[in-house]
């Protein structure tokens, strides 16, 4: 398919097939049931508006969370363009504790110099930041925190990441709000976990999956699937075992979730040796997709 293509030619076709992927888990990984709110956004870019994968991840948090906003009212005052930045935080904040069903505490805290705030800032993680014509350190960060003492943060809010506002959240409520990373039961014919000895790395969008879910290579014939497995992943397939494909089509028959990405040239599969192209760079599912009344070209 050419978003493989794709990916061989661009790092950045790279990190956005890695977010789309994201998404998906985000949406038949942790939850099944899309929540439906009340709230509309009237924005004309839907700016306060949350994906169904956030929602769906809203919806079936299994941990509380403790999110602190941390934002200092001079640095609002003193930098204009981080004014409407900060609102827009603030407002998708509110959303995000507005759909957890009482899961997420938000707490906006305005730390004042040398006040225990400012500490707490610092002990969380929020970097200081510096302007020109403001003596005092300021603050614009997210800390969230779980009743296991788990954490993560949002050092600084960087305008550079707008774009990226709601996965960045996301994917620290995915990280905080369940027990355990669910299991993805991964089928690697492309090479994307790398391969030290060829000293090639793993790719982008393994690395970033490997940060939520717990990524698990399958290797020759495969029966069983790991124990708590939520998706089976399978990355330009060939010349899968029959006991395998049968496990992979009894998985997604019984409503498992799958992914499948298969492509017809793989420019970026790893040879069996270092620095040999491999003799055949397409995928091969053939059985599988005719079981499935899938056309494949």
């Amino acid at each position: 398919m050419s978003f493989l293509e794709n990916l061989s030619r661009s790092r950045l076709a790279g990190l956005s097939i890695a977010l789309a992927v994201i998404l998906f888990f985000s949406v038949n990984v942790i939850a099944s049931n899309v929540l439906r709110s009340s709230r509309a956004d009237l924005t004309e870019s839907g700016l306060y508006s949350l994906s169904n994968g956030t929602q769906d991840l809203l919806a079936k948090l299994e941990e509380p969370l403790h999110m602190r906003f941390f934002l200092s009212e001079g640095l609002v005052q003193s930098a204009p363009q981080l004014s409407a930045y900060a609102k827009r935080v603030r407002a998708l904040l509110d959303t995000y504790a507005n759909r957890a069903k009482g899961k997420i505490t938000l707490e906006v805290i305005d730390p004042k110099p040398f006040s225990d705030a400012e500490d707490r800032a610092v002990g969380l993680g929020i970097n200081r930041i510096r302007l020109a014509n403001v003596p005092d350190a300021l603050f614009f960060g997210l800390a969230v925190t779980n009743s296991t003492d788990g954490r993560a943060n949002i050092p600084v809010f960087s305008p550079d990441r707008e774009t990226f506002l709601e996965y960045d959240l996301t994917r620290l409520i995915a990280e905080l709000g369940q027990r355990g990373k669910p299991v993805v039961a991964l089928f690697d014919g492309l090479g994307i976990i790398g391969n030290p000895t060829a000293r090639l790395p793993q790719q982008q969008i393994f690395a970033q999956l490997s940060e939520i879910y717990d990524v698990q290579l399958q290797r020759g014939d495969v029966d069983t699937l790991p124990e708590n497995t939520r998706v089976v992943m399978v990355v330009h397939p060939q010349d899968l075992s029959e006991r395998t494909l049968y496990t992979i089509d009894q998985w997604a028959l019984g409503g498992g979730a799958t992914m499948v990405f298969v492509d017809p040239n793989a420019e970026t599969q790893i040879g069996q040796q270092p620095g040999v192209p491999p003799a055949n760079p397409a995928s091969n599912l053939e059985k599988l997709f005719a079981a499935w009344s899938v056309g494949y070209d």
